[in-house]
């Protein structure tokens, strides 16, 4: 629960609502009420060609020059390879309610995140006000219901405004918008001087959406409507249901605003409460797959959330639960079309930092991290599904940019699925713009997929072909460089630069986060061939070239390398650790490399604590994958204050509990409950890892409904940071693995299993949709 005794003042103190199509920002003000609006497919722009053919003849200069270690050169030669920037996600508008309540006190703001409901409350004049907001993926509404306790009380004007291209329309107790996205990503007084007028000006490609909005007021209310404002007075219970959309991949735009009528009118016969009962049950089928304790002191619950925040008390482990639980409301709330962008669904801005676009050299990524761990599969598939019609653009950019097979995406992406290099035609700095590892990377969340639900139709019908394509890719993409390593080039380390002779320069050959991204893609890839008994001599090529990618190199002060040769790099502290992906999110590194371990080690204390959001976030869970507990923990702590909104880079927490990176976004959040998951839960080894970095703060506790891969289910209870025992249910007939550090038995029906042990690891048969009980002995 999260709760406030005052209003938003700003954006970064409302409180997000979503149902994966629609969010709100609600501000609960009392004199005057704001709910900043979005649909998740409202972004500028529309689909073009993005491809550059000159690429093809640039790659081989950019080549010649890395190979003679002229890379201020390659850098340079990058930009001309470069294409436009993304699109931009665009706010859908505002719905101001003016209430009058200037006097007031007894005020609560209250969001329910275990039944994702929004409750406010206050006194004013003697009367008790309450309203009750919820928007619901079951019915695609968004629903406010104003009461108060003394009949005939409730009266407010509210009216529809956006900041887009539009018009409104009022009929009976309703109101209509129509309007357009911009064709272009402009600022935003640019984009008010070219479209002031919408009956004049209408983009003939952008994006159209309607927004469509009802009051509903009980028989004593008298309700008027004028041009757009709906003015209610003395009701004592009024109820407005609100929807949007756009034409996004719709045959006949024209059905829109039809689609909303009829969506409204259902939601009207329905009735209040049955939509609130079927959102609620709807919500909570995911909410409920997984849960959490973190051995809670109750009386921190008490404490506001805010002044939670503020006190960065380092001993109250519940706002870390509070935070676990929170990342996983937000991915439901922003994932169920489109996957979730930068801010998840939530913008107010028509120039958004960072284009709210899809950022895929970690960002994307991160937001599902959590997903499969922690029972949110279902969200998932929004990215999955975007990951494959990506991959129809990508090949078209693979064939004119490289005239290679497979498919190939970059730095970003937007909603149209551009997959060409960004950069603004070579305004922009390589170091970001040019990264074609973008299709690689995000593969593995199609093996992921597999590896949690052990669906094999899935996997041969829909995941392995686009992982296959980019496997050719990548295959056409390496050379052999005169060592006899298969290495890349134009290759950077997203977003880090080094110094060649004193310039800064970002292009070479060979960094260790494209071989560790492209091991991993040839890793799935192989035992995708393996379970699906396919491709044979596929395989065996991939495995071939698997083994003579450029190895990862220690650096002379005993750091990972992250590029191939031993650069200075610019910010010893940058908030990326691509080189580090072989650790996490990858499975490359294993438990008899002693020594790269160590040099991860030390690159992760090298980096330091200090970083944006989403870094800390990462940090996090590189620290779980070398079973570092506490250092985890410590990297965590480091959200627990208040956002510093002037800092560079600074994690923290705004009032509503969004992640900083800053200014917002969401992956830092997402990335927290991803780096908990890990903490007390791997499987990515070919075994169940119980408690794997438990902190020492976390003394006792329990989560449930935790996912391993393989298909298990599993519910972990510990006390005095020991394993009491923890229940596994698998999906199929399989040998179960597990490792945890002291010894254990295996009950079925409370009869010891039959088990084999090799050191840690306990091994033993079970059967599909059985329990086994695991105990500490």
């Amino acid at each position: 629960m999260l709760h406030y005794d005052k209003p938003a003042a700003n954006w970064n103190e409302a409180l997000p609502l979503g149902n994966g199509r629609l969010g709100a920002m609600v501000f609960g003000g009392v004199n005057n009420e704001l709910l900043q609006l979005n649909e998740a497919t409202l972004w500028s722009g529309y689909k073009k060609n993005w491809d550059n053919p000159a690429a093809v003849d640039i790659i081989p200069k950019i080549r010649q020059a890395a190979a003679s270690n002229n890379f201020v050169a390659a850098t340079q030669l990058s930009k001309q390879i470069m294409g436009p920037n993304t699109c931009a996600y665009m706010p859908l508008g505002d719905l101001h309610i003016n209430l009058n309540h200037a006097n007031f006190k007894n005020y609560k703001r209250q969001l329910d995140i275990k039944n994702s409901v929004l409750n406010i409350s206050y006194e004013s004049d003697n009367t008790t006000y309450t309203r009750e907001y919820f928007c619901s993926l079951a019915d695609n509404i968004m629903a406010v219901r104003f009461s108060a306790n003394v009949a005939g009380s409730v009266s407010f004007t509210l009216n529809l405004s956006s900041p887009l291209v539009h018009k409104i329309s009022s009929y009976g107790l309703g109101i209509n918008i129509i309007g357009y996205a911009p064709e272009d990503f402009l600022d935003k007084s640019s984009y008010i001087i070219q479209f002031k007028d919408y009956d004049t000006a209408l983009p003939q490609k952008a994006l159209r959406f309607c927004v469509g909005l009802i009051c509903i007021a009980d028989r004593s209310a008298v309700v008027t409507n004028d041009s757009g404002y709906l003015k209610v007075d003395d009701a004592t219970d009024v109820v407005i249901l609100f929807s949007a959309k756009t034409n996004y991949k719709m045959a006949n735009s024209d059905n829109i605003l039809y689609y909303l009528d009829e969506l409204l009118k259902n939601a009207k016969l329905m009735g209040y409460d049955k939509l609130k009962q079927r959102h609620v049950y709807d919500y909570k089928i995911l909410f409920d797959s997984c849960s959490i304790s973190l051995g809670t002191d109750k009386s921190f619950d008490s404490i506001l959330t805010d002044q939670r925040i503020a006190s960065h008390n380092k001993t109250d482990t519940g706002l870390m639960q509070l935070l676990f639980d929170y990342g996983r409301y937000l991915l439901i709330c922003s994932s169920s079309i489109v996957p979730a962008n930068l801010q998840g669904i939530w913008n107010k801005d028509t120039a958004p930092p960072w284009r709210s676009n899809y950022t895929i050299n970690i960002n994307t990524q991160m937001n599902y991290w959590a997903a499969e761990t922690t029972g949110l599969s279902k969200c998932h598939i929004p990215l999955l599904t975007f990951i494959k019609e990506l991959s129809i653009n990508g090949a078209k950019t693979a064939k004119t940019n490289y005239n290679y097979r497979g498919w190939v995406a970059h730095h970003n992406t937007d909603i149209w699925g551009q997959t060409a290099p960004v950069g603004n035609y070579g305004e922009e700095n390589p170091v970001w713009a040019i990264w074609p590892m973008g299709a690689a990377w995000l593969c593995s969340h199609l093996w992921e997929h597999f590896a949690f639900t052990c669906d094999v139709v899935y996997l041969k019908d829909f995941a392995y072909p686009i992982i296959k394509q980019a496997a050719l890719f990548c295959i056409d993409w390496l050379y052999i460089n005169p060592e006899g390593y298969y290495v890349t080039c134009p290759s950077t380390s997203p977003e880090h630069q080094f110094y060649d002779n004193g310039e800064l320069a970002s292009v070479c050959e060979a960094t260790t986060s494209d071989m560790a991204i492209i091991y991993d893609l040839f890793t799935n890839c192989i035992e995708a061939c393996e379970v699906l008994n396919i491709d044979i001599k596929f395989k065996n090529q991939l495995t071939n070239m698997r083994s003579r990618l450029y190895p990862i190199k220690i650096a002379k002060d005993g750091r990972i390398q992250e590029w191939s040769q031993d650069f200075c790099d610019e910010d010893r502290q940058h908030r990326h650790l691509s080189h580090l992906y072989g650790l996490y999110p990858g499975r490359q590194f294993d438990d008899n490399q002693k020594e790269t371990l160590k040099a991860a080690e030390l690159t992760l204390k090298s980096r330091g604590d200090i970083s944006t959001g989403w870094g800390i976030a990462w940090r996090a869970c590189l620290w779980a994958r070398l079973c570092e507990g506490d250092l985890a923990e410590r990297s965590l702590s480091q959200f627990l204050k208040p956002a510093a909104e002037s800092a560079e880079h600074s994690a923290g927490l705004y009032h509503n509990l969004f992640a900083s990176h800053p200014p917002f976004q969401i992956d830092g959040n997402f990335g927290i409950t991803a780096a908990i998951a890990e903490m007390l839960l791997q499987s990515h080894k070919g075994y169940i890892h119980i408690l794997p970095a438990l902190p020492s703060r976390w003394k006792v506790g329990h989560i449930k409904g935790i996912k391993a891969r393989g298909g298990y289910a599993i519910d972990i209870f510990w006390h005095q940071s020991k394993l009491n025992y923890c229940t596994i249910k698998t999906c199929e007939d399989k040998k179960c693995k597990i490792l945890y550090k002291l010894p254990i038995q295996v009950l079925h029906n409370n009869i010891p299993v039959k088990v084999t042990k090799i050191d840690l690891i306990t091994e033993f048969e079970a059967k599909k949709g059985e329990v086994y009980i695991v105990v500490s002995l």
